[in-house]
């Protein structure tokens, strides 16, 4: 009897730590825009509480997605997703959450060859500064703003 009713304790704070992590990110709904070029990220929230996005940019008026991603709660872990068309077969690229607080939320995966980890940083609620880090903490950054409708 005990241990049940230490094992649903731990389940119901998993599922609160689950639904904090959701309205932590909630934020990150909207259509952002690269500060110094013409590519955008846009974030859903999804009926299921998950969030589906898109990178992409435009090519002669066409919306051309070069990036499919998903950030997803699932039991204790938050995943972010990522599947970039033309590369690694589109096969989906997952990375776990390893950091939230107010201000950045840190996804890695160390398997994965590039990149490793994807980390954003909330400036405000209009900008955002996204780390793509690889081995050794290599990589790039860039600046991604709000649009407003």
């Amino acid at each position: 009897m005990k241990f049940t009713m230490i094992f649903i304790c731990c389940l119901l704070s998993l599922s609160s730590v689950a639904q904090e992590k959701k309205s932590d990110l909630d934020f990150l709904q909207g259509v952002w825009k690269v500060s110094d070029k013409e590519v955008y990220e846009e974030w859903l929230k999804l009926e299921d509480g998950n969030f589906g996005g898109d990178a992409y940019t435009f090519v002669d008026g066409t919306k051309i997605i070069a990036e499919v991603l998903l950030i997803s709660f699932e039991d204790d872990k938050v995943i972010y997703e990522a599947v970039i068309k033309g590369q690694a077969s589109e096969q989906t690229i997952p990375f776990t959450l390893s950091k939230i607080d107010d201000v950045t939320f840190s996804f890695e995966n160390l398997e994965n060859k590039f990149p490793k980890k994807i980390i954003y940083h909330k400036r405000s609620d209009d900008e955002l500064l996204v780390e793509v880090k690889g081995k050794k903490n290599e990589g790039f950054s860039y600046i991604l703003m709000r649009q407003k409708p």
